[in-house]
């Protein structure tokens, strides 16, 4: 954690870490900010880093829990996209999870929705998970009320 961002661990060997390094921080923008500390960069930055971090050890898949859930939204728009630009260009394969249903479908080729730990959803168009939302949340509208002891159906 008092490493720089170009000086950040990694078990390759010297030459060909320095080289990665620099690929990624070039290509998630930060080149500019490698003598810095990871604490001095703002939470979008950070968020790069991180990208950049685990593609430069040459990972073939990244597990992403929430990435972007505390980033402003134009912030969030940008490493999206960022995201998307790595996965088509490098064959990168990212599982993503998130709670906006929105994100998943603009990011993912597969959405898997998971409404009850016994259950699992696969979807594979933006139509089929609209569709599930709808139902899941009018169920989920329908079971708060009955929590509450208002009877749905009545007027």
């Amino acid at each position: 954690p008092y490493t720089t961002l170009f000086r950040s661990g990694s078990p390759l060997p010297r030459a060909r870490r320095e080289a990665a390094a620099l690929d990624w921080l070039e290509r998630v923008g930060l080149a500019p900010f490698a003598s810095y500390h990871p604490w001095e960069l703002s939470g979008g930055m950070q968020q790069r880093l991180a990208m950049a971090r685990a593609l430069a050890g040459g990972a073939e898949v990244l597990l992403m829990d929430e990435p972007f859930a505390s980033l402003d939204s134009l912030t969030k728009a940008g490493l999206e996209d960022l995201l998307l630009d790595i996965c088509s260009s490098d064959g990168k394969t990212v599982i993503f999870v998130t709670h906006g249903i929105e994100e998943a479908v603009f990011l993912a080729d597969r959405v898997v929705v998971t409404a009850e730990p016994a259950y699992l959803a696969r979807f594979t168009s933006t139509n089929q998970v609209i569709s599930y939302q709808r139902r899941f949340l009018a169920a989920a509208a329908q079971d708060l009320l009955l929590r509450l002891g208002i009877d749905p159906y009545s007027r």
